[in-house]
């Protein structure tokens, strides 16, 4: 198996809901891949999910120490926080994302990875800026 592979299947058990699946395979893809940045995101995201807090605030810890060397995906790092109940610092995450057009941002208003923050005023402000308008009418009322 290869790390793309393992990374692609946790991605489809992410998005199919069974966080641990997700999590056993974003584990394979994190150890075939020696450790790359994008896995151990969403390693630290599906198992924020998985409600394995402590494991993924340990990896958050490593990904912040990498982070003044390379490039880290910011969309995937609110995910996780916000997953851990971090909204604050999901929400810092995401404007960092918009301020910097990182393009998965165009995604925001459906992600349901984001639907923890739904509810945010940030959020609703970052989907207002982001667009398009049909995300922007999924928001409701005020």
């Amino acid at each position: 198996t290869s790390s793309y592979a393992a990374f692609s299947h946790g991605l489809a058990c992410a998005g199919a809901g069974e966080p641990q699946e997700a999590v056993a395979a974003f584990r394979d893809a994190v150890s075939l891949s020696n450790r790359a940045s994008l896995y151990l995101v969403m390693l630290a995201y599906s198992l924020a999910v998985a409600n394995q807090h402590a494991e993924a605030r340990t990896i958050l810890s490593e990904l912040e120490a990498r982070a003044a060397s390379e490039y880290l995906w910011p969309m995937g790092l609110a995910m996780a926080y916000a997953h851990l109940g971090e909204t604050e610092s999901a929400l810092d995450l995401l404007e960092y994302a918009y301020a910097e057009r990182v393009g998965w941002m165009l995604l925001i208003g459906r992600e349901p990875a984001l639907d923890v923050l739904r509810a945010e005023p940030r959020f609703r402000a970052l989907v207002r800026l982001v667009g398009p308008d049909v995300a922007i009418a999924e928001l409701g009322a005020p």
